[in-house]
Order: C-alpha cells, then sequence, then structure tokens
C-alpha cells in the first residue's frame, strides 16, 4: 500500500477515534511528517540508548523514530487506544508495542530492564487533560527520564492560550530544566508548535 493511501487510512481512522473519543484523541487528522520532523529534531541519535513515545495514534512519529533508531537502541510505544494499539502493531509487527496507559511508564521500562529512557516523545493532547492527568503523566515521564534525557511534545497554536495549554506550558517550565520551543510549523492540520525540554 503506498504512503498516500496509507495516509488517507489513517486520516480515516484518527477521525472516527476523534468521533468516538474526542478527549483520549484530541485531533481530527494524524501530524504531518513536517511536525515529525520538528518534534525529532533535537535528539542524538548516536548516543542514546532507549527512548519511548507515548500516545502515537496511527503512527506518524513512530514510522520517523524507526526510521532513525540504531540497532543498538531500545525502543517502545504505548498507546491506550486499542484500535490504534492494534493498527501499530500490525503495520510495525517487529516493534515493542504496548496497549496501556502511559503513567505506567516506570513499570514498562522496569518489564523491559531498561533503567533509564534518554528520550521520550509525546502525541498526547495535553491541552485537552485536566490538571491531575497532567501532573501524573509528566511525573512518569520525569521518573523514567535520564538525567539530562529529552522530551517532545507538542500543542496546537489555537490551543496554545487556551486555559489547560497555558497551564501545561508552565507546568513544563517548572519542571525541566530547559523549555525550547520550536518555530510554528504551519505543514500540518491544525499548525503546531513543538516543545523541546530537557531534564
Amino acid at each position: 500500500m503506498g504512503s498516500k493511501r496509507l495516509s488517507e487510512v489513517d486520516s480515516i481512522k484518527f477521525f472516527k477515534g476523534f468521533l468516538e473519543h474526542p478527549r483520549a484523541v484530541g485531533a481530527v487528522l494524524p501530524s504531518s511528517q513536517y511536525l515529525a520532523k520538528a518534534m525529532l529534531q533535537e535528539i542524538d541519535w548516536a548516543s542514546i540508548r532507549a527512548i519511548a513515545e507515548i500516545g502515537p495514534g496511527t503512527g506518524p512519529f513512530t514510522q520517523a523514530i524507526l526510521e532513525r533508531l540504531s540497532q543498538t537502541t531500545q525502543f517502545f510505544a504505548v498507546e491506550l487506544d486499542e484500535t490504534f494499539a492494534g493498527l501499530l502493531q500490525s503495520r510495525y509487527p517487529d516493534a515493542d508495542m504496548i496497549q496501556g496507559d502511559a503513567s505506567l511508564l516506570r513499570e514498562y521500562c522496569d518489564q523491559r530492564h531498561i533503567e533509564r529512557l534518554d528520550a521520550i516523545v509525546s502525541g498526547l493532547p495535553w491541552a485537552i487533560f485536566p490538571e491531575d492527568l497532567q501532573q501524573k503523566l509528566l511525573s512518569a515521564i520525569l521518573d523514567t527520564l535520564a538525567p539530562e534525557g529529552k522530551f517532545s511534545t507538542f500543542a496546537y497554536v489555537h490551543g496554545l492560550w487556551l486555559p489547560a495549554g497555558r497551564r501545561f506550558r508552565g507546568l513544563l517550565h517548572k519542571q525541566f530544566r530547559s523549555v525550547d520551543t520550536s518555530p510554528i510549523v504551519w505543514r500540518n492540520a491544525p499548525p503546531a508548535i513543538v516543545y523541546h525540554c530537557q531534564k
């Protein structure tokens, strides 16, 4: 199946997921390759030993991660939605895909004998999460991230000034040593920015 056809299939599945669980999916369309590139550009792929992805959806970031992985780097992805998790497992049968809760990152790392993650990439819809869930997930991320580890996530431009969006940005600045914001990725629907955070 060609990449254009896969994109059409993903868009249909993603839109269906949004209609069924709007507070879990958080977007109408999957992220673009341009946003994936912006998400991953701050990661030192030559040196990382372990990386996780949380909230991969239909896998636009997953594909880009797998293309960059060295043979010695451990990778796993955690997806809560059963349909998306099944799609990812069928699409990437050799990758370590978990249908589960991202707040259990420590447990998933321990099961794989991973002491610390050098990088975590998130496709989660932070701006629609309540404060307690934002805090819970960030705690799990910080608990598993290595010293100097990188956390990359994104936010849609239209949601930056919503209360949950502002709160999340404040939490990032409070809990990470540094937070860099990318230029707007206009070639995404909707346009988005990336937060590159260092522990």
